[in-house]
């Protein structure tokens, strides 16, 4: 397994792990004092757990990278935007964060897996 490839997988299982911990914390939030933006967490943190089971399964065949980036840095684009709409909305600063750190978690995972696929295309 190469070094990128590697990567890839511990950027997934990262995104994978840290989506488990945020949907739990995203539900506890939202029992507690439900705010729009803690279920916006929680369907942020299901879609990136989905997102890094997939990559993470994706990079024991590093062929089948391919078509992980660009969903990915979309699901990215959109924990970010979300991070800043909450700050707008004037939610809990742990949720701003906590979407912003999904985002950049997706970001890394994209970059990774175009990182493989460009590897695979040079051989």
């Amino acid at each position: 397994m190469s070094p990128s490839v590697k990567n890839f997988k511990k950027a997934s299982l990262l995104l994978m792990i840290l989506g488990l911990v945020l949907t739990v914390v995203g539900i506890i939030q939202c029992v507690l004092g439900f705010d729009i933006t803690d279920a916006g967490l929680v369907v942020a943190s299901a879609l990136s757990t989905a997102m890094g089971a997939t990559g993470a399964r994706k990079a024991n065949v590093p062929s089948t990278v391919k078509g992980f980036a660009p969903p990915a840095l979309v699901l990215g684009i959109l924990c970010l935007a979300g991070a800043a709409l909450s700050y707008v909305a004037q939610a809990p600063y742990p949720t701003i964060s906590y979407l912003a750190l999904l985002g950049a978690n997706n970001g890394v995972a994209a970059f990774s897996a175009r990182t493989v696929t460009r590897e695979l295309e040079r051989v």
